[in-house]
């Protein structure tokens, strides 16, 4: 039972950490014999006061043995020597333990790039990922020298804010030494000189007189001539007079380039899709060729190889070639609410409102959420050395020793070799089967509770607020699904374009401002905020 309740309490732990703002850490395991109170380091090595004594922590094992039994409970260190302490509490990462440990005083020490969390008895350990994440209002876009987010673009270098646009939902290009930003217009900076082409009326692009649509993105066609996607459809846009043609009108969807490792420039033909097929599209001639058809919804493709693609559709991954419809394979199933798939050395990587993926080419192994964040679309790119990921929180900077380490280290509910859900293997599957059975009962219940929410409840991002400014030091994406009796895609539905984890985090920095400009103290900032000492001491306001 012991092992049942490790393998739950490690479960849980991994499954929050989608609510954690900075996730460095990733638990490797849980000691819960003896009693332990709490830890202290003396000379480099590790000790834990227990109710059965002093123990020494073993690297090599992941285990304690027994040092000092004569001394039990609380330990510090008085004189170079370990003696009997008193409680020394902090909540600073209950953030990454499981629901009902949250609010349980807690004690942690970092040693030797560990995390160790000491909390009602119990020593939850985590690996500390060492991840470069830099604070931004949610990033939307990524280029060479601009990061667009949700509250402006910003130069990377000098670090200064544009004066417009306000923000950005898709593509920042740089092409040729001319810089287009996609939003709902399009924005264009040649010669230090940024034009704006946007209707206020109907909150789209318009260059002279022909409405575009939503710009979506743009790649350079020829000397001067550049292919515009918009959600109305492909156009040739000519900067030398502004001269804008439409070339191919939207009809399932708005029209994506495909990616791949070299960025499409002054082609003759390139491959598109929309919301369900892959096309070869021929600029010159405005000839379309149907290569593939999908009956699940296309979410983006990366051509890797003159006829190998990957394809991210809404639930699962998989390559394809272009010459052999046989040739098509399944890399993984059951991914929710992806958003980009794209290449960075040997991985292929799939980044979600979950988390980021990996699939390694060399050994065709998938490891699935190696961070939980969520990520937002369109917000990925990467130079020779550097993989650039946004998300609500930030910028992400991973080189490929970072992408390696996380890959290696992503097994779940491990410990060392062991599996930990290993022993009392039938005793474990009757209770596995029994909570089973009991989660199907509950969520048929809930489904009904939930269709009659549905019929007496008016939901919008209006009334989410609400709900978030009332609970904001508790709040998360899971309590407002629970609160309402909503699944997730319903709640995204509602929320029209803003994502519910990131007005979250709009309203905590609000308030965050707020109590800053009163001089209150950082304690008193988190409790009312949500926001951990820790990642305060990051935000500069």
């Amino acid at each position: 039972m012991k092992t049942l309740l490790k393998f739950y309490l490690i479960t849980f732990s991994c499954l929050i950490f989608s609510q954690k703002k900075l996730n460095n850490y990733r638990i490797i395991n849980l000691l819960s014999e003896p009693y332990f109170f709490n830890g202290v380091i003396l000379e480099n090595n590790l000790y834990f006061g227990t109710s059965e004594g002093v123990m020494l922590y073993d690297y090599n094992d992941g285990n304690v043995i027994s040092k000092n039994p004569d001394l039990k409970g609380y330990i510090t260190i008085t004189d170079n020597k370990i003696v009997k302490g008193k409680i020394n509490e902090d909540f600073d990462y209950n953030y990454l333990l499981p629901d009902q440990y949250k609010k349980s005083a807690s004690s942690y020490l970092i040693h030797n790039s560990k995390l160790f969390i000491t909390s009602r008895g119990n020593i939850f350990i985590y690996d500390y990922l060492n991840i470069t994440l830099e604070s931004y209002a949610s990033v939307r876009s990524i280029s060479k020298n601009f990061i667009g987010t949700y509250e402006g673009i910003y130069d990377k270098v000098s670090g200064e804010k544009l004066k417009f646009p306000s923000y950005t939902n898709s593509y920042i290009r740089e092409l040729d030494g001319v810089t287009f930003i996609n939003w709902n217009g399009l924005s264009i900076i040649k010669d230090s000189i940024q034009t704006n082409f946007f209707n206020k009326q109907t909150l789209s692009t318009k260059i002279n007189d022909t409405e575009m649509g939503i710009a979506h993105d743009v790649l350079q066609w020829f000397d001067g001539n550049y292919i515009v996607s918009s959600s109305n459809g492909l156009y040739n846009l000519n900067l030398e007079d502004n001269n804008v043609k439409i070339k191919l009108a939207a009809k399932n969807g708005t029209y994506s380039f495909v990616k791949n490792e070299q960025y499409l420039n002054k082609v003759n033909r390139l491959f598109i899709h929309d919301n369900n097929s892959l096309y070869t599209y021929f600029p010159d001639t405005d000839k379309l060729v149907n290569l593939r058809s999908f009956n699940n919804k296309i979410i983006d493709i990366l051509n890797v190889e003159n006829d190998m693609c990957f394809v991210l559709l809404e639930d699962r991954l998989l390559t394809i070639n272009l010459k052999d419809e046989n040739k098509t394979y399944l890399i993984f199933e059951k991914l929710e609410l992806s958003n980009n798939v794209g290449k960075f050395k040997n991985f292929i990587y799939v980044t979600s409102d979950f988390g980021l993926s990996l699939y390694d080419l060399n050994s065709s192994q998938f490891k699935h959420l190696v961070i939980k964040e969520e990520f937002n679309s369109k917000a990925n790119y990467s130079n020779k050395d550097t993989l650039f990921l946004g998300s609500v929180n930030g910028l992400y900077k991973l080189n490929h020793s970072k992408l390696v380490e996380l890959f290696n280290t992503s097994k779940y509910f491990k410990s060392g070799n062991k599996i930990i859900i290993s022993k009392n293997y039938l005793i474990v599957t009757f209770i596995l089967l029994l909570i089973i059975f009991s989660v199907v009962f509950y969520f048929i219940a809930r489904i009904k509770k939930a269709k009659l929410a549905y019929a007496q409840n008016e939901i919008d991002s209006i009334t989410v607020r609400k709900y978030i400014q009332n609970n904001l030091n508790t709040v998360s994406v899971k309590s407002i699904c629970q609160h309402f009796n909503i699944p997730l895609n319903k709640l995204y539905s509602y929320m029209e374009s803003q994502k519910p984890g990131d007005m979250i985090t709009e309203e905590r920095m609000k308030l965050l401002k707020r109590l800053r400009l009163n001089d209150e103290n950082e304690n008193l900032i988190s409790k009312k905020t949500g926001f951990s000492i820790s990642y305060l001491r990051q935000i500069k306001s």
